[in-house]
């Protein structure tokens, strides 16, 4: 997955959705998978719940690159309005994670509350 983060922050043209699809496919695929996988994810869920600058929540889903990739797909909007809704996006994804989510209509919320107008 940081392979594909890093080349698309290489690209010009950054695409919301692809930046999305990045995050959440990996995460639901491990949420429903092996048992380490899914305890992998739980534990993901309990540190950024806990302590969301923890080093593990850090090193997994580091808010950094993902805000900066969500902010060139938005350059119109404040970057600190893109980074805090970058933040709900994560809480939402992990909130919903271990459930039984159609990944389609969870892309395509995520994708309209980051893309949504700036009150």
């Amino acid at each position: 997955m940081r392979d594909q983060l890093d080349r698309m922050a290489a690209v010009d043209d950054v695409d919301m959705r692809q930046i999305v699809e990045l995050a959440v496919r990996p995460i639901l695929r491990l949420a429903h998978g092996t048992d380490r996988e899914r305890l992998w994810v739980r534990l993901l869920v309990d540190a950024v719940r806990r302590d969301p600058d923890s080093t593990f929540a850090d090193a997994a889903f580091s808010p950094d690159p993902w805000a900066a990739l969500a902010t060139r797909a938005r350059p119109d909007l404040p970057a600190r309005v893109v980074r805090r809704r970058w933040g709900y996006a994560v809480a939402l994804l992990l909130a919903v994670a271990e459930t039984a989510v159609d990944r389609a209509s969870l892309v395509d919320f995520l994708v309209a509350g980051l893309t949504a107008p700036s009150p």
